[in-house]
């Protein structure tokens, strides 16, 4: 459900309430994802914590122009959506945090983790992870080309990316397309700005928290170089996993992707 004092954040009943927990998870969907795409990654997290003796409230950004969000104008821009998401971040206050963004979600998680750069979130334990995105910078990272094909073409584009095939999934992909082809335009006409983060203010394009990367080895549009490259965007601790799967091989892998994240940036942001 919608927590009104926090949208466009949905916030999971799981755990503890988001002034008590220790850790505060904001994930970022795909293209075209919603805010049910990671309701299956919620207990998981909160299991990951927990076997560490620590709480988390979990969240995940609910871009504009959908979901509860559908009464407002679509931002197409990368840098928008991470300029908002900075704002209701610190809403949360949160003691702890941990940003995570698959594919599209990865650039956005990336450019909002560059805007919190005040004295207080400097100072705040707070690590990035990012999957099925190459490293902005690294030749052609996000040069999709997708958002130039017809809508037939996408569809099959899509359901070869997402490894899908059957006459429901292209029924799904045809009911988002809009969606999905904003998004994707969004990611092609994204650039990577070393100087100026989202918020307009100067700074040299990297993080100063540590960075966690994944990839699928059968990924056919994120190399295992642009997943390495991710390390030249954080002055602190950087690591990466290969697992199994395409594009979407997280949803193969929730409870192992939760469990190693947990434990990594845990151990990464002690004081």
């Amino acid at each position: 459900m919608f927590n009104d004092n926090i949208l466009p954040l949905l916030g999971s009943t799981f755990g503890t309430s988001p002034l008590s927990s220790e850790w505060i998870v904001v994930s970022i969907p795909h293209a075209g994802g919603h805010s049910m795409t990671y309701l299956p990654w919620a207990p998981e997290w909160v299991k990951s914590f927990q076997r560490l003796g620590c709480s988390v409230s979990t969240y995940a950004y609910v871009l504009p122009g959908r979901d509860g969000r559908r009464e407002l104008k679509c931002d197409q821009s990368i840098l928008g959506a991470a300029h908002e998401l900075i704002t209701h971040i610190k809403n949360l206050a949160p003691k702890k945090l941990l940003i995570y963004g698959h594919s599209m979600g990865a650039l956005i998680a990336y450019e909002s983790a560059r805007g919190l750069i005040d004295r207080y979130y400097q100072k705040l334990p707070t690590a990035i992870c990012v999957s099925g995105m190459g490293a902005p910078g690294y030749p052609n990272h996000n040069k999709t080309e997708l958002s130039r094909l017809e809508d037939a073409e996408l569809v099959e584009a899509l359901l070869d990316i997402g490894q899908g095939r059957g006459a429901s999934q292209k029924d799904i992909i045809k009911a988002f397309l809009p969606r999905i082809r904003q998004d994707i335009c969004a990611v092609d006409n994204y650039q990577h700005n070393e100087s100026y983060n989202c918020k307009g203010e100067r700074d040299n394009g990297q993080l100063l928290f540590p960075l966690y990367a994944w990839s699928g080895d059968e990924d056919k549009r994120v190399t295992l170089e642009s997943t390495i490259q991710w390390g030249r965007w954080t002055l602190s601790e950087f690591n990466y996993s290969i697992l199994p799967g395409g594009h979407f091989f997280i949803n193969e892998h929730i409870p192992s992707i939760t469990d190693s994240v947990a434990s990594w940036v845990i151990k990464s942001t002690k004081l």
